[in-house]
């Protein structure tokens, strides 16, 4: 419905007599009062906008629309195929670009994560740096491919030896980080030797010869404002010290931290 301004008019400039003759005579005022009047709108004709004809979609509307359809729909798949392209770009990003574990960003994330977690509930928790000493020389002696085998081969054991919540990663040079979430120092020490005792037992065969693999490891335990770098830093010291392998031996628990 529309307003309209309808002109009502109550009453025009006229002459009115009070008296008799011209003496008397004068004006009397009478006003124009506007007032609204609803009217119907006009209908929209809908037909004619999308060029309907007796209810029939001409061919020329009907292809545009199945193209705006397809469009949609093309849109809607190459956003899905980035939304998982995405995902896995940033799961590359996070493991070693040859062993089948974390490379050494993402495990210090994973550990500074860990180490919020573990303050706010007061648990504890443990960082292992594992050394393979020899992993250059088999190297320089039997090759790029020889080094990388073994290497394989010790990060697929120590994904066997520890538990799945474990954070494992490599930092290069015969070097790894363990995270052993919930464990008391000692668990962890007898873990950590019992790890040990097996990449030394699987010293690396390549073409018939064998290459002795010395291990040493270090351990530093959670303490309260303990920062990732600082830990691997300690666990480290402790690694070089020899004093996480004082007194090396068969552990206490044979299998501690089971899976």
């Amino acid at each position: 419905m529309v307003g309209a301004i309808d002109g009502t008019i109550i009453g025009a400039l006229s002459w009115s007599s009070s008296g008799g003759g011209q003496q008397g005579a004068g004006y009397s005022r009478r006003r124009f009062v506007p007032r609204v009047v609803e009217t119907a709108a006009a209908p929209v004709d809908v037909s004619s906008v999308f060029g309907l004809t007796g209810g029939v979609l001409p061919p020329a509307v009907g292809e545009t629309l199945t193209a705006l359809v397809g469009e949609v729909e093309r849109l809607r798949r190459e956003v899905e195929l980035a939304r998982h392209y995405e995902t896995f770009l940033g799961e590359e990003a996070d493991r070693h670009p040859v062993l089948p574990v974390l490379n050494r960003r993402a495990w210090a994330r994973g550990l500074g994560q860990l180490l919020v977690a573990m303050e706010e509930t007061g648990l504890g928790g443990a960082v292992l740096y594992l050394h393979l000493d020899g992993v250059e020389e088999l190297r320089s002696r039997r090759g790029l491919a020889a080094s990388d085998a073994f290497l394989t081969n010790a990060a697929n054991l120590l994904r066997r030896e520890f538990r799945q919540t474990d954070l494992i990663g490599y930092f290069d040079g015969g070097d790894f980080g363990v995270v052993l979430a919930l464990a008391d120092p000692t668990a962890a020490r007898d873990k950590a030797l019992s790890v040990a005792r097996l990449l030394r037992e699987a010293a690396p065969l390549w073409n018939g010869g064998r290459q002795d693999m010395a291990v040493t490891f270090g351990l530093a335990d959670f303490s309260p404002g303990a920062s990732a770098d600082g830990l691997l830093a300690a666990a480290d010291e402790a690694r070089r010290s020899g004093a996480a392998m004082e007194g090396e031996g068969a552990p206490s628990d044979p299998d501690p931290l089971r899976r």
